[in-house]
């Protein structure tokens, strides 16, 4: 990275970030504080500071930013965590690389996200217990709240993509869940090789980073955990979409993949 640059890794929920931000903090060069403006993030370590609290605007947006780049060299960021004039300043910042990360299935997007909020499991690595004794107990969603929550974040994504190509620097870098992540291997490598060199760093092993990057052991959500929902036939034909995705890959037919 540049002198005084900072690395922003910018997302929306359930759209892979977090094994992306491990895959970063693997790099001996970066130390990335994962989401600081989180509303829980006071209660996952008695230490932590509660930034999110003392953000009323952008001057103490930045001041906040201030405290935390003594000690690290970059955040994570999800895109609702903070109000959108903050979230615009974020990543117009010229100190910033952003790196925007976002999935192309809105649909399953949202229902993953709609299933975290029950299960209070957002990543497979803080399971405590077998992942069907989780979903065993999940109620059916709200079809009308699902498709105000598609329509919301394709809006709020398309918002991010317009504030981030007003940049006139180079320093994006958009990475999309499908591709990166279930890309044959080669091509996988090379999305890894694309982060390094967007961040001027030395790559390391893709071995190290091997777990991470196979959906099979870190993803949560797939058509057979979907169908735990009482639903999920109903999510997949009345909201599902060519443009926003589908619960199934075959579409409304409601079938698994």
């Amino acid at each position: 990275m540049k002198p005084g640059e900072r690395v922003l890794l910018f997302a929306h929920p359930r759209s892979g970030s977090s094994n992306l931000y491990q895959i970063l903090q693997l790099h001996p060069a970066l130390e990335i504080l994962e989401e600081p403006f989180n509303e829980n993030f006071v209660n996952w370590q008695p230490e932590n500071k509660d930034y999110l609290g003392l953000v009323r605007d952008v001057e103490s947006l930045d001041e906040q930013l201030a405290e935390i780049f003594t000690r690290f060299n970059g955040v994570k960021v999800l895109n609702y965590q903070l109000d959108d004039e903050l979230v615009e300043h974020l990543l117009l910042r010229p100190d910033f690389c952003v790196m925007f990360v976002r999935r192309r299935n809105v649909l399953q997007t949202v229902v993953s996200n709609l299933i975290a909020e029950q299960t209070n499991l957002w990543k497979k690595w803080d399971m405590a217990r077998s992942l069907e004794t989780y979903y065993d107990g999940l109620r059916p969603l709200d079809l009308d709240d699902v498709r105000v929550r598609v329509e919301r974040l394709s809006w709020h994504m398309q918002l991010c993509e317009s504030i981030l190509d007003r940049r006139a620097d180079g320093r994006v870098l958009k990475i999309v869940y499908e591709d990166f992540y279930f890309a044959p291997r080669k091509e996988q490598a090379e999305y890894v090789e694309a982060v390094w060199r967007f961040l001027d760093l030395e790559p390391i092993p893709t071995t190290d980073l091997e777990y991470y990057l196979q959906p099979e052991l870190t993803k949560l959500n797939s058509p057979a955990t979907y169908r735990f929902l009482p639903n999920a036939k109903e999510i997949n034909d009345l909201c599902g979409s060519d443009s926003h995705g589908w619960l199934f890959e075959s579409g409304g037919s409601g079938a698994a993949v």
